[in-house]
Parts: structure tokens; C-alpha cells; sequence
């Protein structure tokens, strides 16, 4: 009998999602820097076309944080009969949403791409430090998801970390009606916050410096805005970790010599059985 993981995979790698519009306006403004001349969705396939063959690799690496890569080549070999390929270098790619459902653990998302989202959630967990824990190596140690919808348009999406109880961080965006969208980044460690809670995002260093002023509501997010975020945040979240964790060793280092011999902290203490001995 198969199991229902390997059912599902069936019935995913059966149902290409079809490409749109938006997912061409998604890689145009990705590779707004290359030569690319036009992203033409047809099928389940999204072909860009270039001009410059030495950006092949930068185009490829780019994009496929957001998608698959399926295929590429030189006018000479370009596909037949689709309108607006031809004539250049091209690249194929698919949706990611064909992925091993094992790999990327059914994250429950109706905003973006569940392969777009398995990659953040890595990105997230390599600069927090945190593995995937599996049935062999359980941990206490988690990175979740979370996202919000709200009927107003208001909503957002934050990843949320924990290395114990009293060590945990988040990052995330929060969509507010009047347009003045903040994102987040922090880690605290025993009840002292490292980070801030409301950065504004035109404060960031990004080439587009208000690079959220197109999001209205959680409906025109997309996955390169996702990517940017984490992106853009992730020096703050690394700095934050980092002293969020000094704070967790120099914590560690005080109980420790309260704890250990020598004469010192617990050992030294007045009016305990066996003090002075």
C-alpha cells in the first residue's frame, strides 16, 4: 500500500501550476539589472530572454530562489511556436511546486509559493543557527511560519524561532491600511529584546529604497517580496542573535561559577550544611 506522502507527490507532480503575468512581473523586477529582454509565461514554464550569455549563471542563481530551473539555450535551439521566444539566449523555468513533499514538510502558505517558502525557511534557519530536526535527531529547538489575512487587507507573515524558553527571536512584515507597512526583526534572551520592532522599510539599504510602496494588502504580496525581506533584514537579525546569545553564555558563565567549587558562590554560602569544609 503507498503511503499518503508518496500519493501526494503523485498527484502534485501531475498538476503543473500554471504560469501568469504576475509571475513574469515578478522576474522582470528580479533581474531589472541583466540583460534580459522579456520574461514570457507559457504553460507551466516562464522563459527569459537575454541578450549578454555571461549573465546565463547570474540569471539562473537569481532565479531560482523563486523557481526551477528547466532548460536554456541560444536562438539557434530556441522552442518553436511560442510567441515573443526566439531570437536570443533563453532559460526555462518551472514552478517549484512539484518539490518532494517530504522536503518541503506541507508549510501551510496561501500567499506564496510553498517552494519559494521552503527556501526562506532555510535561509532563516542557517542565519539563526538552527537545524531541521528529524525523527533520528530531535530538538526543542524550532523555526515556524506564520502568516495573517485579514478581510481589511491588513495581515502579514512572520518566521518565529526558539532555542529554549527563554531564548527566542522573530522577523517578519506587518501590513497596516494607511500604507506605513513596518518590518520586525528581534531576539530576546531571558526578557531583554536585541533588535527593533518596527523598522520602517524605506530606512533599509535596498536598491529600491521604498521597495513595499506597490503592496496595498496581503493579496500583492509575492515571493520576491518575501526574499527581499529576509534579505534585507538578515544582517539585523545575525547582529541581534549575536548578542542575544552573549547574553545566554555570560548568563550561563555567572550560574556556572555560582554553582561550582573553589570557595566561591553556592559553596561559600553562611548557614549551609558542609559550609567550610
Amino acid at each position: 500500500m503507498k503511503k499518503l506522502k508518496d500519493i501526494l507527490n503523485e498527484v502534485l507532480s501531475e498538476a503543473p501550476r500554471k504560469m501568469s503575468k504576475k509571475d513574469a512581473k515578478i522576474l522582470s523586477r528580479l533581474l531589472i539589472r541583466m540583460s534580459v529582454e522579456s520574461v514570457i509565461p507559457h504553460k507551466d514554464v516562464l522563459f527569459v530572454n537575454y541578450t549578454n550569455y555571461r549573465d546565463r549563471k547570474k540569471i539562473i542563481k537569481a532565479v531560482s530562489k523563486l523557481y526551477s530551473y528547466d532548460d536554456d539555450g541560444r536562438m539557434t535551439n530556441a522552442p518553436r511556436g511560442i510567441h515573443g521566444v526566439g531570437g536570443t539566449n533563453w532559460i526555462a523555468f518551472k514552478s517549484r511546486h512539484n518539490e518532494s513533499v517530504n522536503e518541503a514538510k506541507q508549510l501551510d502558505t496561501k500567499i506564496f509559493d510553498r517552494g519559494a517558502l521552503q527556501d526562506s525557511m532555510k535561509q532563516v534557519r542557517e542565519m539563526v543557527g538552527i537545524e531541521e530536526a528529524d525523527e533520528k535527531w530531535p530538538s526543542d529547538k524550532k523555526v515556524e511560519y506564520d502568516e495573517f489575512r485579514f478581510a481589511n487587507g491588513t495581515g502579514g507573515f512572520s518566521f518565529r524561532w526558539e532555542h529554549g524558553v527563554k531564548h527566542f527571536g522573530s522577523l517578519g512584515l506587518s501590513l497596516r491600511q494607511d500604507g506605513n507597512h513596518m518590518l520586525y526583526a528581534s531576539s530576546m534572551y531571558n526578557g531583554k529584546r536585541f533588535g527593533n520592532e518596527k523598522i520602517d522599510p524605506k530606512t533599509l539599504p535596498t536598491p529600491n529604497k521604498d521597495f513595499l510602496r506597490h503592496i496595498r494588502t496581503w493579496k500583492d504580496l509575492d515571493n520576491l517580496t518575501m526574499q527581499t525581506i529576509i534579505t534585507v533584514l538578515s544582517k539585523d537579525v545575525i547582529k541581534n542573535e549575536a548578542a542575544a546569545n552573549k547574553a545566554f553564555e555570560q548568563d550561563r558563565k555567572a550560574q556556572s561559577d555560582f554553582y561550582s567549587g573553589g570557595g566561591k558562590g553556592y559553596f561559600k554560602q553562611k548557614g549551609r550544611i558542609g559550609y567550610g569544609l
